[in-house]
């Protein structure tokens, strides 16, 4: 017989949201669509950055108008509320250059696939069914 000394343990109390808490607003509408998330999942935060031209020309332009118009990267991030998946979206740099097919390191699952001239790649603390599923689903909106 095993004896637990209680006072040693936390209470946590589960709560239901609000509408207003789990409603993600979009600055802009996403042109991107995970079409096999896990159940309970939603988009909880959305990132995009931009990189600064690198000609030598544009090099004494005022900064501001050197930020490209198309995202470097759209990072994306899913959640349950336990656990979260992380989505990059970026152009494809070509062969050697992303992570091709699935890696694990302990519990961090990853998968990368090309989806047309662009790459992505899934990474979370879920079964690498999951993130492949999703890196496998992500289709870009026409």
């Amino acid at each position: 017989v095993q004896s637990f000394d209680l006072e040693q343990f936390q209470h946590y109390r589960q709560q239901q949201l609000g509408e207003a808490e789990t409603d993600v607003k979009q600055s802009a509408p996403l042109q991107w669509v995970i079409n096999t998330l896990p159940k309970g999942f939603m988009l909880t935060q959305s990132t995009m950055r931009h990189s600064r031209s690198s000609s030598a020309q544009s090099a004494v332009q005022d900064s501001a108008d050197k930020i490209s118009k198309q995202p470097d990267l759209l990072h994306l991030v899913y959640s349950d509320g336990l656990a979260s998946v992380s989505v990059f979206i970026e152009k494809n740099q070509g062969a050697g250059q992303h992570l091709q097919g699935a890696s694990t390191m302990g519990a961090v699952n990853a998968f990368g696939s090309p989806v047309d001239d662009y790459f992505i790649t899934v990474v979370g603390e879920v079964p690498v069914k999951t993130v492949q599923a999703m890196a496998q689903s992500t289709v870009k909106i026409k």
